[in-house]
C-alpha cells in the first residue's frame, strides 16, 4: 500500500546510496575540470573533454533529483542534522508527525523533538557509541509531538556527509505508537484479571522473583 507522499518509507540505505552516488558524481565532475584546466589539449581533445563534463552534469542532475525525490516523498518522516545537532533538513512527512511547520524545525536543535533535556543527554550518549566507524544505530524511542503529547518511533540513523561537506547523520523516523500501545494493552491483559482488573498468577510469576531479589 502507497501513502499519500507516493512512496513507502523506503530503506535508509536506498537513500544513503543515492547520496553517496551525489557526492561521487561531484567529485568526479570537480576532478575532469581542473584535469581539463590543467592539461595542454587539442580542439579534439578539448572537445571530448567538455562532452565527458557535460555527460557528468547529466548524471548528477538526475542523482540530484532522484534523492530529492527519496527525501521529499518518502512516507517515513525524514531529517538530517549537522554536528551541533541543528535540524538542516527535513521532508514533509517529518511535519506532519510532529505538529510542526518546516520554518519552526529548520535551523533549530533537534531536542525539539525529544521528550526533555534528559532523554536528549541520553539520546546523544548513545548515540555516539551506537554510530562509530560508519555503522547504523536503529531502536526504538520516545519522541515528543509539538501539543506535547508523546509518542514511540523506530529511529534509523546513518552518517552521512552534508553539502557543506561538515559531518551529519541523517535520521528516518516511522511512527510506531499504535503498535506500541496495542503491545503494552495485550501485556496488561495477559497479566491482570478481567472481572478485577488486578494483577493474576502470571504476573506474580513474573514479579515475584524480582521482589524477592
Amino acid at each position: 500500500p502507497f501513502t499519500d507522499y507516493g512512496f513507502r518509507a523506503v530503506d535508509l540505505g536506498m537513500l544513503v546510496d543515492a547520496v553517496l552516488l551525489s557526492m561521487a558524481l561531484a567529485d568526479r565532475l570537480r576532478l575532469s575540470r581542473k584535469e581539463t584546466a590543467e592539461a595542454k589539449l587539442n580542439l579534439a581533445e578539448t572537445t571530448r573533454a567538455h562532452e565527458r563534463e557535460s555527460h557528468l552534469r547529466q548524471d548528477l542532475a538526475r542523482s540530484l533529483r532522484f534523492q530529492r525525490t527519496l527525501f521529499d516523498r518518502n512516507a517515513a518522516a525524514l531529517f538530517t542534522v549537522d554536528g551541533r545537532q541543528v535540524i538542516t533538513q527535513l521532508n514533509p512527512a517529518l511535519c506532519d508527525m510532529f505538529g510542526y511547520a518546516r520554518s519552526e524545525l529548520v535551523g533549530h536543535p533537534a531536542a525539539i523533538l525529544h521528550v526533555n533535556d534528559e532523554a536528549f543527554a541520553g539520546f546523544m550518549s548513545y548515540l555516539d557509541d551506537a554510530l562509530t566507524d560508519g555503522a547504523f544505530a536503529r531502536f526504538d524511542y520516545q519522541m515528543r509531538r509539538k501539543d506535547g503529547s508523546l509518542l514511540w518511533a523506530e529511529l534509523l540513523g546513518a552518517p552521512i556527509k552534508l553539502a557543506n561537506g561538515e559531518r551529519g547523520v541523517l535520521w528516518s523516523a516511522i511512527d510506531q505508537t499504535t503498535l506500541y500501545e496495542a503491545r503494552e494493552q495485550i501485556l496488561y491483559q495477559a497479566m491482570h484479571d478481567d472481572l478485577t482488573g488486578l494483577p493474576n498468577r502470571r504476573a506474580l510469576e513474573r514479579h515475584l522473583p524480582k521482589a524477592i531479589a
